[in-house]
């Protein structure tokens, strides 16, 4: 018998999965954890799980700890993340972190459909509009991202977060036990990293590039 883990907190949306599985995938057994820490006690004890679905945003430790754990423990399952938080960085990161699809909470049954069966022949499912969105991420943002990446200090990642949370020059060289000519200095080489002239813009490229959260 196949087997199915679903690790996700919301009780509601746990019994409607486990109804369009059911439904999907005759003969399937169904087991749920509400957190990573039970996810993890299923695991350890049940080495036969053939599919494993996984909500990002949990009490405790985040669904990325869950692909983490997932890749120490040489598990085999593929995962599936499913959440409502598409973006093109979030499908990014867990496909990097190992997933095998990224499915959103309102999915349609056929959809799921689809992905259980590319998920079958061993592919990688994203719906068309999310698989779109992540091409144009990885092909723009996720681009001027790394050439910033490769060249920004670990000195003057640390002043970033200091500016974006409004520190001046002065504030920052007392933070950082520097003096204030060499905080101007590394704020000047950010801002022409980010290509702008002034903080505001240098806080908003830094969001929207993902430097800053």
């Amino acid at each position: 018998m196949d087997t199915i883990l679903i690790v996700d907190d919301h009780p509601l949306f746990v019994d409607g999965l486990q109804l369009m599985l059911s439904d999907l995938w005759e003969g399937v057994e169904i087991l749920s954890a509400h957190s990573v820490k039970e996810a993890k006690a299923i695991l350890e004890q049940n080495a036969a799980i053939d599919l494993i679905f996984l909500d990002l945003n949990m009490p405790g430790e985040c669904g990325r700890a869950m692909l983490n754990l997932h890749a120490e423990m040489m598990i085999t399952a593929p995962v599936i993340v499913v959440s409502e938080y598409s973006t093109p960085e979030n499908v990014h990161q867990v496909l990097e972190l190992g997933a095998s699809a990224f499915l959103s909470k309102n999915l349609a049954k056929t959809q799921m459909a689809e992905c259980l069966r590319a998920i079958q022949c061993g592919q990688i499912y994203l719906p068309p509009s999310v698989e779109l969105a992540l091409q144009q991420y990885r092909n723009s943002v996720l681009l001027e991202y790394r050439a910033i990446e490769s060249v920004l200090s670990a000195r003057q990642k640390e002043i970033l977060v200091l500016l974006a949370n409004g520190y001046s020059n002065a504030d920052i060289g007392d933070s950082l036990r520097i003096s204030e000519s060499t905080v101007k200095s590394h704020v000047s080489k950010i801002m022409n990293l980010f290509d702008v002239d002034n903080r505001t813009a240098c806080v908003a490229e830094a969001v929207r590039l993902g430097f800053l959260k």
